[in-house]
């Protein structure tokens, strides 16, 4: 079961090579290999073409939700101004907000917002370098710094804030990076305002947050600025109003991810590799 690649960038010398062995190894002796996205599975496919591999996402517990309506964990912000969240790690600046910060500043050199009207609230260890990529468009002062906190309290962080942040990236040689965060924010029915770095546009990440209906995804590959201001603008005007952000998602959809429908698969999967190994 790969939820993430064994071999990844950094691996160098007498480490990558013994990661690869054992990678190929696993595949070749498995009945059945698991792994998380279609980019993953496809990586894969490429070290053993006749191994049996099956995409299978993560996805949620529904009992977390109960979690999440702690009252002594919940957060409390200003009504009359637009609460942005991001819970994580950014991997040394792989996950990238700075498309974010560069719309926010045009859309404060248009006067189209009042930057002091904007909060964008985060947990997690890299607080200085989400600073220094605020900082490159003056808009820093929109960041609060929750640093790191417990699972309860950065799930209800995220769900009191109007908005849920994601970043994540899709090059030629890491397709199909899915952030584990998108399954809490599909749970949560969270309206989502994802960023992907890289070269490779369309990807699984997008799709995914496309058919959920939950948000907005800004590409580097498209580059489209212009709709990603179009958008902030739109949810900033919405709450100046003084209306709650909702975002109608695809609830269908979402429950292919939920914990039960999950095992489901996996039991299907390993009971028909099962009776076809039976058969004669």
């Amino acid at each position: 079961d790969y939820r993430d690649p064994m071999v990844i960038d950094r691996h160098r010398g007498t480490v990558r090579i013994l990661y690869r062995y054992y990678q190929k190894r696993f595949l070749d002796r498995a009945d059945i290999s698991f792994c998380v996205s279609d980019g993953l599975k496809s990586s894969l496919s490429k070290v053993n073409r006749k191994a049996k591999i099956y995409t299978i996402r993560n996805g949620f517990d529904e009992e977390d939700v109960e979690s999440i309506k702690m009252e002594h964990n919940s957060y409390v912000f200003q009504k009359n101004k637009l609460i942005l969240s991001y819970c994580g790690t950014l991997y040394a600046g792989k996950r990238d907000f700075s498309p974010l910060f560069s719309a926010l500043s045009k859309l404060v050199t248009a006067g189209e917002i009042d930057i002091a009207n904007i909060e964008m609230h985060y947990a997690g260890p890299d607080f200085a370098l989400l600073s220094n990529m605020a900082q490159k468009y003056e808009v820093q002062n929109i960041l609060v710094n929750h640093a790191i906190i417990p699972r309860d309290k950065a799930l209800n962080l995220t769900r009191n804030a109007d908005i849920a942040l994601l970043a994540s990236w899709n090059t030629k040689t890491s397709k199909g990076v899915i952030t584990g965060k998108v399954y809490e924010l599909f749970m949560m029915r969270k309206m989502i305002l994802c960023f992907i770095s890289g070269e490779i546009s369309n990807s699984e990440l997008k799709v995914m947050i496309k058919g959920a209906n939950a948000g907005y995804v800004y590409e580097q590959a498209d580059s489209d600025m212009q709709s990603l201001e179009d958008q902030l603008l739109k949810v900033y005007q919405t709450k100046m109003m003084g209306y709650k952000i909702v975002q109608q998602v695809n609830d269908n959809y979402i429950k292919q991810f939920s914990y039960d429908t999950i095992a489901e698969q996996i039991n299907d999967i390993i009971h028909r590799s099962w009776t076809s190994e039976k058969m004669p």
